[in-house]
Order: structure tokens, then sequence, then C-alpha cells
């Protein structure tokens, strides 16, 4: 009988009782501890099926039993934690309450006006002031202006032409001489 259960719990081997003319098996039995509840157990039974089924009745128990004190402890210590943790907490604000307290103290026995001459500062410059830069000045860039035409103008398709190729012309050459003098 293999032994699958907690670390805690401990199996005998299973031992076989005859009776006294040695012909027939009158039980089995095993032997059972469970190290942490510090408890012992002799489990009987007919058949080694049965036996089986008791010991793992038993080893469930006490897993249950085991589960539940082992749960108890953590609590207790979760609580005992828990009111160590509030002990500090404590100590730390009445510390913090004591601090503030005695700043008020602290303060009124300090002088600690501030000296605003002290703080000027008297250091002697120049008399001669730099001298104003002189913003130079950029004419706009230029504009096209669309010609004048008179009513022979209209008439004549070719006069038209003529006078819009000479307003292009005289725009290009302007736009050209202000782009050397002020973008390059």
């Amino acid at each position: 009988m293999g032994n699958n259960y907690s670390s805690e719990i401990r199996t005998g081997d299973v031992l076989t009782t005859w009776n006294s003319s040695g012909t027939r098996i009158l039980k089995y039995s095993v032997e059972m501890y469970h190290k942490g509840l510090n408890e012992h157990k002799l489990i009987s039974a007919p058949e080694p099926d049965i036996l089986q089924n008791k010991v793992k009745i038993q080893a469930k128990k006490w897993n249950e039993k085991w589960s539940s004190i082992l749960h108890k402890r953590q609590l207790n210590q979760e609580k005992e934690a828990s009111i160590e943790e509030a002990a500090r907490r404590t100590e730390e604000a009445t510390n913090n309450l004591i601090e503030i307290d005695n700043l008020l103290l602290h303060t009124l026995s300090v002088d600690d006006t501030v000296d605003w001459d002290s703080l000027k500062r008297n250091d002697h410059y120049p008399i001669n002031s730099p001298e104003p830069r002189i913003k130079k000045v950029y004419p706009e860039k230029p504009r096209e202006e669309a010609p004048s035409f008179s009513l022979i103008d209209i008439i004549i398709k070719s006069r038209k032409q003529k006078k819009l190729q000479e307003s292009t012309s005289r725009y290009s050459a302007m736009l050209m001489q202000w782009e050397e003098l002020f973008i390059a």
C-alpha cells in the first residue's frame, strides 16, 4: 500500500492476521500516524480493498483537520502581523504629531525675518548705454498688376496679347531685381 497522502501522514506495512491453525486470514491491518496532529491509529478490515478505503477515509479526515489548523495558524500570524504594523504606524503617527507640535515652538524661537536690502544688487554699471540697433527696412515684394485695356485693345486681340506679354515681362523683371537685392 503506497503512501499517496500528505507529507505529515505515515503508514506502516499491511499486516496480515491468520487464525491459530494458519489456514485462514482473519484480518488485514495497518498502522497510521499523523506527524502534525500527533495522532496514531490502527486500522483493520477483513479485506485489503476495505482496508485501503478505510485508510483513504482516515487520511482525508486528518488532512481536512490539518488544513483547518494550518489555516487558523495563518490567520493568527496575519492578525499578529497586522497588530505589529498597526503599532508601528501608531508610533510613527505619534512621533509625527509631536514633531508638528514642536514646529511652532521652534519657529517662534528663531528670528527668520528677511532683510530685503541685503537681497538687492548694488553693482555699478557703465554710464554709456549701448547704441540702439538700426532696423533695416526692406521693400515689399512687387505685385503683378493687370494692364488696362482700351476698347480698341479688346476688339483687336493681338494688341491685347501684346499688352499682357509686356505686363508679364515687366513683372518678371521687377521680381528678379527684388530677389537679387533682398533674398540673396
